[in-house]
C-alpha cells in the first residue's frame, strides 16, 4: 500500500464539514489517558483531543491505528457503538457533530512486509469501521508535486519497485521529497539517490536505476523543470 495522504484528507475532510480537527498519532507506547485524559494528583481532570472532539464536536483522526495497543483501543469502543463514554471524571454522550476516522497501513490482523510494527487489532475495534481501501490517487499526486519531469522519473522507480523488489515503497512521499529537493536547487543524482535509494542495497538500486534515463532523455515544455542533465559531448568546449 503506497503513502497515500490519508491524515492530510482527513484534515481536508474536516475543514469542508467546517469542523474542528483533532488527531493523536498512536503506538505501543499510547495509554487510556491518551485518549480519556485522567486524574491529576490534586484531584483535577486533565482533557484530551478526543475528550474534546467528542464532547464538543469535531472530527477526530486516531493516525497508525494498527500500531496502537489493541487493548487500550477498547477504551473507545463503547463510545463509538453507544455514544457514551465513561471518562475518569464523569460519563459524556457523544456530541452529534463528532466524527472518527482512523487510518492504518494494514488491515488490521497484524504485521505485514514493509510494516512490521503493526498490531492485530481485536476484532471488536476493526468492527467498529467501515474500511476503505485507499490506494494511491496520481491526480492528486501530480498536483501536489507539481514537477512533471520528476514525477515521471519517481512513477517509472515505483512501478519497477512493484514489478520486481521486495519490502521496497516508493510513495507520495518520495515523490514530494524530491520535487521539494530540486527546487532548491540539490542535483539530480543527489536527489534520486535520497529520495528513491535511500537504505536500499545495491542490488535494488541498480533495478531503480532505470527510471533515471527518463530524466536525462524526456524534457518538458516548461522552462521551469527543463533538466540541465545531459552528458558532456567531445563537441563542448569552454572559450575565454
Amino acid at each position: 500500500m503506497n503513502i497515500t495522504g490519508k491524515s492530510h484528507s482527513a484534515e481536508l475532510v474536516a475543514k469542508a464539514l467546517e469542523l474542528d480537527f483533532y488527531s493523536l498519532s498512536v503506538g505501543e507506547q499510547s495509554t487510556k489517558s491518551d485518549l480519556l485524559g485522567f486524574i491529576d494528583a490534586n484531584g483535577n481532570y486533565r482533557n484530551t483531543a478526543f475528550r474534546k472532539a467528542f464532547e464538543m464536536g469535531g472530527l477526530f483522526l486516531l493516525d497508525e491505528i494498527d500500531a496502537g495497543n489493541p487493548n487500550v483501543l477498547l477504551s473507545i469502543n463503547t463510545g463509538i457503538s453507544n455514544g457514551f463514554i465513561d471518562f475518569p471524571d464523569c460519563q459524556i454522550t457523544v456530541h452529534k457533530d463528532f466524527t472518527l476516522v482512523a487510518t492504518a497501513n494494514t488491515f488490521g490482523r497484524g504485521a505485514s512486509e514493509g510494516y512490521l510494527g503493526r498490531n492485530s487489532l481485536d476484532l471488536a475495534t476493526v468492527n467498529r469501521f467501515i474500511p476503505i481501501l485507499w490506494e494511491l490517487d496520481e491526480d492528486i499526486e501530480e498536483a501536489l508535486v507539481d514537477h512533471p519531469q520528476w514525477i515521471k522519473v519517481a512513477r517509472k522507480a515505483r512501478e519497477l519497485a512493484d514489478d520486481s523488489l521486495d519490502g521496497v515503497l516508493i510513495g507520495m512521499r518520495n515523490s514530494l521529497y524530491g520535487a521539494d529537493m530540486l527546487r532548491q536547487g540539490i542535483d539530480f543524482e543527489d536527489v534520486f539517490k535520497m529520495a528513491i535509494c535511500n537504505g536500499l542495497g545495491e542490488d535494488d538500486i541498480q533495478v531503480l536505476n532505470e527510471a533515471k534515463k527518463l530524466w536525462k532523455t524526456k524534457k518538458v515544455e516548461t522552462e521551469t523543470y527543463e533538466s540541465d542533465y545531459e552528458e558532456p559531448t567531445e563537441s563542448d568546449e569552454f572559450s575565454f
